[in-house]
């Protein structure tokens, strides 16, 4: 019984640390999975904030209904820890320029000097007259966005993007024609967070989307973040195992 508890503990420490890292911070860098399913009866995911209440949560999807906002993570220091988000959004035809859609890394605070683009971010764009997906990035407010790539036009319908964070290299893409399942990335590039987001840092790495009202509306659904525990919190579960198994064997050759 006595092993069985030590065991027990072991592996809690080590969920625990693997989930939820230490930090000084408010918010923890933390996975995240919100289908928007139960968003309008029980509010969004405890570490999601729409800052501004610019969304509905209906026919189980996240909808703009005034000016350009975001849902972002409450957590703004995203740059500290690897992790893969990905978001599914349905672009209408007909919205026209409101209906640009906006998936990304940085503070996501609405640019007023630039029709509430969000600032400092690197992000993935969706032009709403086209369907076209770039990457920009945007270093402050009141400063011109610059356009790193255009990935591709997989024009209106529903479409996955992902973000992926390693180390320095970040990775965006996007799944034209999503319909559920893992993610196939029909296009992709890659940046360093150092050169091609020097703006970024632990005040202002929020992993975000949004667009705003429009008729129709561009709307969002299954947002999922993966923080990916570091290699040494798994080392240190295995090691506790490993320590653990030469006494589990004796007992049961007993």
């Amino acid at each position: 019984m006595r092993l069985l508890k030590t065991l027990g503990v072991l592996l809690g420490v080590g969920l625990v640390l693997a989930i939820s890292p230490a930090r000084d911070c408010a918010a923890a860098v933390v996975s995240i999975v919100e289908n928007f399913d139960l968003a309008e009866e029980s509010g969004l995911h405890s570490a999601l904030e729409d800052a501004n209440s610019a969304f509905t949560f209906v026919d189980d999807n996240a909808k703009p209904t005034g000016g350009r906002n975001y849902i972002r993570t409450l957590a703004t220091d995203y740059n500290t820890e690897d992790w893969i988000a990905e978001i599914t959004y349905t672009l209408p035809s007909g919205g026209g320029g409101a209906n640009t859609g906006y998936f990304g890394l940085g503070g996501a605070d609405p640019d007023g000097a630039e029709w509430g683009e969000p600032t400092p971010a690197l992000y993935l764009q969706v032009d709403p007259s086209s369907g076209q997906i770039r990457v920009e990035y945007d270093p402050g407010p009141g400063s011109n966005d610059f356009i790193k790539t255009t990935l591709g036009t997989p024009g209106f319908g529903t479409h996955r993007l992902r973000i992926e964070k390693e180390e320095d290299v970040l990775t965006y893409a996007y799944d034209a024609d999503y319909i559920g399942g893992p993610f196939s990335a029909d296009a992709s590039a890659v940046f360093s967070f150092v050169t091609d987001a020097p703006a970024l840092n632990g005040t202002n790495s929020r992993i975000f989307f949004g667009s705003q009202s429009a008729s129709p509306s561009t709307t969002f659904d299954d947002l999922s973040i993966n923080v990916i525990p570091e290699p040494s919190t798994l080392l240190l579960l295995g090691s506790g195992l490993l320590l653990l198994w030469p006494r589990v064997s004796r007992r049961r050759r007993s």
